[in-house]
């Protein structure tokens, strides 16, 4: 019979982490399923091997060492490659397991009509402090059911603010056949959320904490022994740079998408404040290194009209734009969110 979840973990130099994300799986009630972890060649393998041993008479875990570091776009495809269940669950090899959050999902997916992409919430919690907040929705949304999601591609907070575009649950038949591309850099997550948004996947964000992700507040040191690349501000606009540029030369788009897509508000708020926050002191300078000409007039006509409008009445725009993406009650979530910083 085959199992219903593949639960698979890149990972890189985070042993204890792992072990805890493990040891939270393992202790759910739901148990038809496989772990399967990939060390990707990091410094830390002999520590990683070290707490495989403690799962050596459980079946349903299982190690792979690589030989060579494959980068975590290729693990990431090895992991989906040796996947044998009905749908894989991706999910970072420092987050941890919510209680209980298998047999949710599980309840959630064969309560509905099948999807080929679930999206769900997250518990964020700040591994100093302690401190923890839940983002999630609070019903089912089913994007394929819209026109067009372009709130969840305008709105520059979405999707964090109720899920999370990296860790989700696919249908191994999807995940097979969409595996992650190296057009984008280190945006390989980002590449594949957009992907999944164009391309009239069959897609449900469910309003279920799936998962803790543990963040620190200290965004520009090596506070850890993991090197996080998206945190690496050049390589972030270098990809989001190169993902615009995929979805611009892109031939299969309907004609409403490509109506969108060519907006200033898309490309404003895709790319555009992504530099000017990142970079507070030489947005330009940045700009005028990943941006063409057509792209760095809009820039500087953008950096130019930012200045005179207050920020209270962009994010009173981003609410009423979220009202016909999530609805009315995760729309005020959202906006107060915003407003007090969070």
């Amino acid at each position: 019979m085959q199992l219903f979840f593949s639960i698979l973990i890149p990972a890189y130099n985070r042993p204890e982490e792992l072990e805890n994300l493990i040891d939270s799986i393992i202790n759910q009630s739901f148990n038809n399923y496989e772990i399967l972890v990939s060390d990707d060649c990091s410094p830390k393998k002999i520590q990683t091997k070290n707490i495989s041993k403690k799962y050596i008479d459980r079946q349903e875990v299982r190690f792979f060492f690589q030989e060579q570091n494959l980068g975590e776009r290729k693990n990431k495809n090895f992991l989906i490659s040796k996947a044998s269940g009905k749908y894989i669950i991706l999910i970072g090899d420092d987050d941890l397991l919510n209680d209980e959050s298998l047999s949710l999902l599980f309840n959630h997916i064969n309560n509905a009509s099948e999807c080929d992409i679930y999206y769900f919430g997250y518990t964020l919690q700040n591994i100093l402090t302690g401190r923890k907040k839940e983002y999630k929705l609070s019903k089912s949304i089913e994007l394929n059911k819209k026109a067009l999601p372009k709130e969840f591609l305008f709105c520059r907070q979405l999707p964090l603010s109720h899920f999370h575009p990296s860790t989700f649950c696919a249908s191994a038949r999807f995940a097979k056949t969409n595996l992650y591309t190296d057009e984008s850099g280190i945006g390989e997550d980002l590449q594949m959320y957009l992907r999944v948004l164009l391309n009239k996947t069959k897609v449900k964000i469910l309003p279920l904490s799936f998962f803790t992700w543990r963040k620190d507040d200290i965004r520009d040191q090596l506070v850890r022994d993991q090197t996080n690349q998206s945190l690496n501000k050049e390589k972030n606009i270098e990809a989001r740079t190169l993902i615009f540029n995929n979805i611009d030369r892109s031939k299969d788009l309907s004609a409403q998408i490509e109506k969108h897509l060519s907006m200033d508000r898309f490309i404003s708020n895709f790319l555009f404040r992504s530099i000017i926050f990142a970079y507070k002191e030489n947005p330009r300078e940045v700009a005028q290194k990943y941006l063409n000409m057509q792209q760095l007039e809009k820039f500087t006509a953008y950096q130019a009209s930012i200045r005179f409008i207050p920020r209270y009445f962009l994010n009173i725009l981003v609410f009423f734009s979220l009202i016909n993406a999530v609805g009315i009650k995760d729309a005020f979530i959202y906006l107060g969110r915003r407003l007090n910083g969070n």
